[in-house]
């Protein structure tokens, strides 16, 4: 299940297995997505924002109404390996330790 704890899981393994990027995808509402594509270099950074930005669930705790929220994630060495990662995880799942 995804969940924020398994968010901060990705990234410490991550950091421990030398990925050099993170992504999150992000329902931006409407059933619309996006993809963020993190650098190592802020990794540190971005986990303590999305600790802050979003809950347990991974709903963005200051979007309102609007339905914003984290549907996946995985790290990798390469965009390509992270495009293959989240195009076969589904969003009920946690499929990040492909490496």
């Amino acid at each position: 299940m995804l969940t924020l704890t398994a968010l901060n899981e990705c990234f410490k393994d991550a950091i421990e297995k030398g990925s050099q990027f993170i992504a999150v995808k992000i329902n931006v509402g409407l059933n619309q997505s996006e993809i963020i594509i993190n650098p190592r270099a802020n990794f540190e950074e971005k986990r303590a924002y999305y600790n802050h930005a979003y809950d347990e669930m991974l709903h963005h705790r200051f979007a309102g109404d609007t339905d914003i929220r984290i549907t996946g994630f995985t790290h990798g060495y390469s965009f390509s390996e992270i495009e293959t990662q989240l195009s076969f995880q589904r969003e009920d799942s946690f499929r990040m330790f492909l490496n």
